[in-house]
């Protein structure tokens, strides 16, 4: 069965490969490994590295290979600048002989998103209904989609160690989801660029009107966010009004959902006439668990289609704070007239999940959803989706609670874990990655986000890893019950 986790550069270059594979393979018979160089234990500044360094280190962490970028590509931003290059090489050479040596693969995380630092990156950006440039690319952008395709080759093609797979992690909803859950006056990744408009155009959609309809749409959130005045005649009859007038609201998210899935289709095709044994894997995000229009859009069945497997995130301990956002961000956008805590029980049901098992409104944001019904739900909704065509390995995770469980078996990672299996996952992936903690005795789980700042866009405490020794050892007891590991 396979069992993953995450473990970024730097976390290998401070504690060591050995000590590192050996804990995890020992404690919870890990047989996949997945790297990256983008995490939170340095300051963004220290992640970047010289330009004029060579080989430099892309976000991957494997050499980048200039060649493989044409001019009109977004040029790949080095990472790691705390190491020098020969370090970095001779990591990355160590950390393939010593996962050789215990039989475990080499796979890459390859996350999508902001990235502000980057040079010649402003024209690729996806562009909102406004006009205004968001944070993120679009997609659909042969600058983009260049960018990917010589990432894909640096990674399998020109990699000095043979590199096993490739994580896509592209956490975007889609532009209805950006235009009721976005933050504050953000701009939306919706994307109305040359490039999305030539497109819709060739699949028969007017964009004019298209734009037309999400400016409407912002504009209704807007006024309901900042009066509290309820929609004409509701918000469900408003709503779905509003779609009536504007068809093309549907259309236009359609045509993005299917444009983000094709830049990982794209990396497959590349990866596998590269290394024909290597695995593709498609990152589900956490909020599709509880956000209908992102899950309405995403069929499983088509990732079935190019993927090897998907990953659906099932994050038990930050679910009350997530599941609450959705709440709230849709209540004061479409419902001001339905009180909170009925908002809260309908958003429940329509997911799949039981009121009577599940927290209340009242503090749901400092707690979590139950973990075994959350997790056997959505995983078994998963795997009913992809129907044997791909595997499914459930993200589960992670472990923040600071002191263990009073009775064997009884915390929710170990439920979590049982509750995966028993829904049919492939496999389990230990979320969200190594911690230090691991080494340092009678240290616990790594600090949690805080609950309000991540809902409310805020700063995140930066820590390494989250995956702490209870947590380890909770896996670990899993596995062994269900007889995954010895």
């Amino acid at each position: 069965m396979y069992i993953g986790t995450q473990v970024s550069l730097p976390s290998f270059h401070r504690h060591g490969v050995a000590p590192i594979l050996d804990r995890l393979q020992t404690v919870c018979g890990v047989n996949d490994v997945r790297i990256h160089a983008d995490d939170g234990v340095m300051a963004t500044r220290d992640l970047y590295a010289a330009d004029s360094e060579s080989p430099a280190t892309n976000r991957t962490g494997v050499p980048i290979h200039p060649p493989n970028y044409p001019p009109h590509a977004v040029q790949p931003r080095p990472y790691l600048a705390k190491l020098s290059a020969e370090r970095r090489l001779s990591l990355l050479h160590e950390i393939r002989e010593e996962t050789a040596k215990r039989g475990i693969r080499l796979t890459v995380r390859v996350i999508i998103g902001a990235d502000r630092r980057r040079e010649a990156f402003s024209h690729a950006l996806a562009i909102d209904h406004r006009g205004q440039s968001a944070s993120t690319p679009c997609r659909n952008h042969p600058a983009w989609q260049a960018y990917l395709r010589g990432l894909a080759e640096d990674v399998f093609r020109t990699c000095p160690v043979p590199i096993d797979g490739w994580l896509h992690m592209d956490e975007w909803e889609g532009p209805l989801s950006q235009t009721f859950f976005q933050h504050g006056n953000e701009a939306s990744t919706i994307c109305f660029c040359p490039h999305c408009l030539d497109r819709a155009a060739r699949e028969g959609i007017d964009s004019r009107r298209a734009r037309e309809g999400f400016k409407k749409l912002s504009d209704q959130i807007r006024e309901t966010r900042e009066t509290g005045k309820r929609w004409r005649d509701g918000g469900l009859t408003g709503l779905f009004a509003l779609f009536l007038d504007y068809p093309e609201l549907l259309a236009w998210q359609k045509m993005q959902q299917l444009i983000k899935e094709e830049n990982p289709a794209m990396v497959s095709g590349i990866m596998k006439q590269c290394r024909p044994d290597a695995w593709l894997g498609c990152h589900i995000i956490h909020t599709n668990s509880f956000n209908f229009i992102a899950r309405a859009s995403s069929d499983y069945a088509r990732y079935a289609e190019f993927a090897d497997y998907v990953n659906p995130l099932v994050y038990h301990s930050v679910s009350g704070l997530r599941f609450a956002h959705r709440v709230e961000k849709m209540q004061n956008a479409v419902f001001p007239e339905i009180p909170l805590e009925s908002m809260h029980r309908a958003w429940l049901m329509l997911h799949g999940l039981t009121p009577e098992l599940q927290p209340g409104w009242d503090g749901l944001y400092d707690a979590q959803l139950n973990a075994p019904e959350y997790v056997k739900e959505e995983t078994a909704r998963v795997v009913e989706s992809v129907a044997g065509r791909c595997k499914v390995y459930t993200n589960v995770g992670w472990e923040n609670e600071a002191l263990p469980a009073p009775k064997p078996r009884e915390s929710q990672t170990y439920r979590a874990v049982m509750a995966a299996a028993e829904a049919g996952a492939d496999g389990i992936f230990l979320s969200r990655q190594f911690a230090s903690g691991l080494f340092v005795e009678g240290v616990g789980a790594a600090p949690a986000i805080d609950p309000r700042q991540e809902s409310q866009g805020g700063t995140k405490i930066a820590h390494e890893g989250d995956v702490g020794p209870i947590g380890l050892e909770e896996y670990g007891r899993a596995l062994r019950d269900l007889g995954w590991i010895t």
